[in-house]
């Protein structure tokens, strides 16, 4: 395309000061002098062939470039605009693109010529371009030629520029932008002719600019300036070109940008929520804090910048995960999503644990690096709230559970105690023992002892205060155990359907709580079927979640109770709470999941819970071992209970397995025997009157610090509580009931250690 130009403006094109490039309609870089490429920072084969709009700083479905080819192409006048480039190297270019047209041999439009001018550098481009244009001396035509392209690319300029003869002070070159209006200062008290930059030009022959000249033109509006005036000689003639540019509209912007800047500055160090600013290319240091979030974390602002967002977290979150692998995972989130919101347990200077409620964005600013904006909310004392209004349900649910469960209980000692009868009525009658059918009942009897043990244990899992701890569990072995309660609560005249999935449905959560909301689901329904019906328990997989589907055919609701179902405190029964489906709702929320209603009057109801499914799989449950694979031994043992029928049972297995066991019936004694006799273990019950099992562990550890201890509860939350501890602090627990395979097993473990 640049063959359509005379010979001597393709050398002007080629070597020339003032950037050109030449695009089609679409834009399609056909050419490009080498002075473009130095202010953008590419060679010209680089820019050959791209679109040139990815050097402009607009948005993706910008038409400026189309229709300024239509204009030009229609008028033959040229345009020129401030377009804001992007150099190779991300910094920006305010620069004038004044836009003209090729055409072919019939005079249409073949190719857009475009002018590219640095705004910051035009006194340098204009002496440039006056030496190039007194420098030429070629024929008359290649000279008028070569003279009227430079008059025309500084005629182009966005800027008024005049030539000035230094000897005389006359005129030589001017273009239409200047005008010698009366220059005042901001304050509007006039300009001294003398300080003005051409002036002092004239006179020393040294560059000299201002930036606070400001004019009031025709239509009364004040126009902010810079001068900038520089001496150039040629053939010994000595001038002075002056370059004046119009900074309105950037003063305006600079000053739209304070402002924002200010308003953001307020909010920023107003605001009640706490607002880190992290980087992140470098890892995610942080850079600021604002005044709240100072306060929340302990520290000075000079103390928080530059650490570590780890310094600001446990090494793990509740759910065992790693911090840092976490908060990695939420900031690959930002790929997908503008904002991503996920819970967070912080930790202050001092070390103490908070609940937080972290918000995460992006902000890019120009020029600089991509930063993230923390926005961290303290929920500590919501989490108590919740939980005390969780518990507080729990005890409600456990009420209305009693009457089922002292139900089944009953029947559970019935085979208990019926089988142990038949035992022992066997054992009577010495010649008639059959010890195939004595084993069976004695083994009936042990399955009824068992499943009464599972119900216990379930049964205090789900009415204890605290969850427990998050971690991958299957939804449908979730369900699976809270069938045992739920059967028990909904009695004879409400049938079960149950449907799980085929698969495993791994989820991240507290099986605990998971099976709080199953519960409070299935009280729901039982209230609404008076007179019996059917509860279906769905389990399935639908777009990468878990789903729990709990549907009744009982009274239904209208679309006013629907509206208010998850409300606090909010019932229609006459009786309870009111509690049981916002804590539903919560604990759902609390799993990052949903949950939704479907019910009309006469209709019944169908909730559906929905929970995100996790990548890893359940940890598998283990077997207990047979009694003929349990370890035995010979060591030294005391056990300590205060209930004789727990002690002798204890030492019992304990004396099967080859060990020598001496009892003691509390602490009191317990220390007794140790001062006198040496044993390998103590094992001992956590709940005893005087000193409890936690104060006695305590006191071997600083008497007799090389005895080992194993504490046994049924129920040791209590005891430990009062001392301030858990279940971490001490050597090892076992729950009760014991078997001979669970105590055998523990037992060998900690003499081996």
């Amino acid at each position: 395309m640049i063959s359509q130009l005379t010979p001597e403006l393709r050398r002007m094109f080629e070597t020339g000061s003032v950037g050109m490039v030449i695009t089609t309609r679409e834009g399609i870089v056909l050419d490009a002098n080498g002075a473009l490429g130095d202010l953008l920072g590419y060679s010209a084969e680089e820019l050959q062939g791209q679109p040139f709009a990815v050097h402009v700083c607009a948005a993706p479905n910008d038409t400026t470039h189309r229709s300024t080819f239509a204009r030009v192409g229609a008028s033959n006048v040229a345009i020129r605009r401030e377009r804001r480039l992007r150099r190779k190297d991300g910094t920006l270019l305010n620069a004038q693109v004044t836009s003209s047209m090729l055409r072919d041999a019939d005079g249409n439009p073949s190719a857009l010529v475009q002018a590219v001018v640095d705004l910051s550098a035009h006194a340098e481009n204009v002496q440039r371009l006056t030496a190039e244009l007194a420098a030429r001396e070629r024929s008359e035509g290649e000279a008028r030629e070569a003279h009227d392209f430079l008059v025309a690319a500084l005629m182009s300029m966005p800027v008024g520029v005049l030539v000035v003869d230094r000897p005389t002070g006359k005129p030589i070159l001017s273009n239409s932008r200047y005008a010698p209006e009366a220059i005042v200062r901001e304050d509007g008290a006039p300009y001294p002719a003398a300080e003005l930059p051409l002036a002092r030009t004239l006179a020393d022959g040294a560059p000299h600019s201002i930036t606070d000249a400001w004019l009031v033109n025709a239509e009364g509006a004040r126009v902010a300036l810079t001068h900038h005036a520089a001496p150039i000689s040629f053939k010994g003639r000595d001038a002075a070109v002056l370059v004046v540019q119009d900074v309105t509209a950037l003063r305006d912007e600079e000053r739209q940008r304070h402002a924002a800047e200010a308003r953001y500055r307020d909010l920023f160090e107003q605001v009640n929520d706490g607002i880190l600013v992290v980087t992140r290319e470098a890892g995610t240091t942080i850079v600021d804090a604002n005044p709240a979030g100072l306060e929340l974390y302990g520290y000075r602002r000079e103390e928080l910048a530059g650490l570590e967002l780890a310094a600001l977290s446990p090494v793990s979150q509740p759910d065992g995960r790693p911090s840092a692998a976490v908060m990695a995972e939420q900031i690959a989130a930002l790929e997908r999503e503008a904002v991503v919101r996920f819970p967070w347990r912080g930790s202050r200077k001092m070390g103490g644990p908070i609940d937080l409620e972290m918000t995460l964005k992006r902000l890019q600013l120009e020029d600089s690096p991509e930063l993230l904006i923390l926005q961290v909310r303290d929920v500590t004392r919501q989490r108590v709230l919740e939980d005390d209004l969780r518990q507080a349900q729990k005890q409600e649910a456990v009420g209305v559970l009693a009457g089922g469960l002292a139900h089944d209980y009953n029947n559970l000692l019935t085979g208990v105690m019926g089988f142990i009868d038949l035992a022992l009525q066997a054992l009577d009658r010495p010649g008639e023992l059959d010890g195939a059918r004595l084993k069976k009942f004695l083994a009936q009897a042990q399955r009824g002892a068992n499943r009464s043990a599972d119900l216990t244990r379930q049964l205090l899992t789900f009415s204890r205060k605290s969850g427990g701890a998050m971690s991958v569990i299957d939804l449908n072995d979730c369900v699976e155990k809270a069938l045992a309660m739920i059967r028990s609560l909904l009695g004879e005249s409400i049938a079960v359907e149950l449907a799980l999935a085929a698969e495993d449905l791994p989820l991240r959560g507290d099986a605990s709580q998971l099976e709080q909301v199953l519960l409070n689901l299935a009280i729901n329904a039982r209230d609404a079927m008076p007179r019996g019906g059917k509860l279906r328990v769905e389990t399935r997989r639908s777009c990468g979640n878990a789903v729990l589907v709990v549907e009744d055919d009982g009274a239904g609701m209208s679309d006013d109770v629907k509206a208010r179902i998850f409300e606090p405190y909010f019932t229609t029964k006459g009786h309870g709470t009111g509690l049981g489906l916002a804590v539903a709702r919560t604990v759902v929320q609390r799993h990052g999941g949903t949950i939704e209603v479907e019910s009309a009057p006469s209709r019944g109801c169908r909730f559906t819970v929905s929970i995100p499914c996790a990548a890893e799989a359940p940890a598998p449950g283990t077997a207990d071992d047979a009694v003929a694979s349990i370890p035995t031994g010979d060591a030294r043992l005391l056990v300590v209970d205060d209930d004789p029928l727990v002690r002798e049972a204890t030492a019992s297995m304990l004396e099967a397995l080859g060990y020598r066991v001496s009892q003691a019936d509390g602490a009191a004694q317990a220390l007794e025997r140790i001062a006198a006799e040496r044993f390998d273990l103590v094992i001992s019950d956590v709940v005893m009157p005087g000193i409890s099992g936690v104060e006695l562990e305590q006191r071997i550890r600083r008497e007799h610090p090389g005895l080992k201890v194993l504490l046994v509860s049924g129920y040791a939350e209590e005891a430990f509580a009062r001392h301030g501890l858990d279940e971490s602090s001490v050597e090892a627990l076992l729950k009760k009931p014991l078997t001979l395979a669970t105590l055998g097993k523990k037992v060998h473990e900690l003499l081996a250690r």
